[in-house]
């Protein structure tokens, strides 16, 4: 309920000041970005996550022999995907620059890769609430189309579980699983990035972009971890810090407003 009321919070304040836009623009033929614009979107993005905090989860569990029915064993061999969605405004105080926020939730899944004739088990490992800002460079000026490179930084409040599939799973299993210290914990972070989007405008201030968006996050746990398998194989021993990237694919839409 926190959370919600939070994100409440800000979606008002980042929606203040479309208040003074001049929404009689609507009915005028596509502008493009030029000074006095403002951008108030929402965004979809779906990507792979690359670095030593997931690694870490997929090299921890791959020689462990799940038993999927009666003689039938499989490898634990996972795999991440992360999605993430939220709204973005943009100002631009002068022609092809502008300054722009975006507040977005970001969910990592994991997934088990047992094949399509076994049942696969999917479940959250990482998840974000974000605040990002950054300067944003249009190459075109009043024109249709615009190519728009966005270098952001950011913090994300955060949440971890390490090995959740395993958790599940190996439960009551005959392996050597020790999941004394592997609940749910805070991994707030700061946050490095660039977008790199096309964007098309249309009548009415509808806008549509395609394009990349990559970051950076260096993550803080807020306690170590206990996690051994067979009382060889150690998950991220004392460690408390990590990184990971995440390169995706995202895709936005919204109105472009004059004050």
């Amino acid at each position: 309920m926190n959370r919600i009321f939070a994100l409440s919070i800000i979606l008002f304040l980042v929606s203040l000041p479309v208040k003074g836009a001049n929404f009689e623009e609507l009915d005028k033929p596509p502008e493009g970005a030029h000074a006095g614009q403002m951008f108030l979107g929402a965004f979809f993005a779906m990507g792979a996550p690359v670095g030593p905090i997931f690694e870490e989860e997929e090299s921890f569990v791959k020689d462990v022999d799940y038993e999927i029915s009666t003689d039938i064993y499989k490898k634990l061999w996972i795999s991440h995907l992360s999605f993430n969605f939220g709204v973005s405004y943009e100002y631009m105080p002068i022609d092809h620059l502008g300054v722009k926020g975006k507040l977005k939730y970001n969910m990592t899944i994991q997934r088990t890769l047992f094949g399509s004739d076994y049942q696969n088990w999917t479940n959250t490992v990482y998840q974000d609430l974000s605040f990002l800002v950054g300067a944003a460079g249009h190459l075109t000026n009043r024109k249709q189309w615009d190519v728009v490179l966005t270098p952001v930084l950011g913090y994300s409040i955060a949440w971890f579980k390490p090995t959740p599939i395993a958790a599940h799973l190996l439960t009551g299993a005959p392996t050597n699983y020790d999941y004394t210290d592997g609940g749910t914990r805070r991994a707030d972070s700061f946050i490095l990035g660039s977008e790199l989007n096309f964007t098309t405008y249309f009548s009415g201030g509808l806008y549509l972009s395609i394009g990349f968006d990559w970051t950076i996050n260096f993550v803080k746990f807020s306690s170590p971890f206990n996690l051994t398998i067979d009382t060889v194989n150690y998950y991220y021993e004392n460690e408390r810090k990590a990184f990971f990237h995440t390169v995706s694919l995202i895709v936005s839409a919204g109105y472009a407003f004059s004050n």
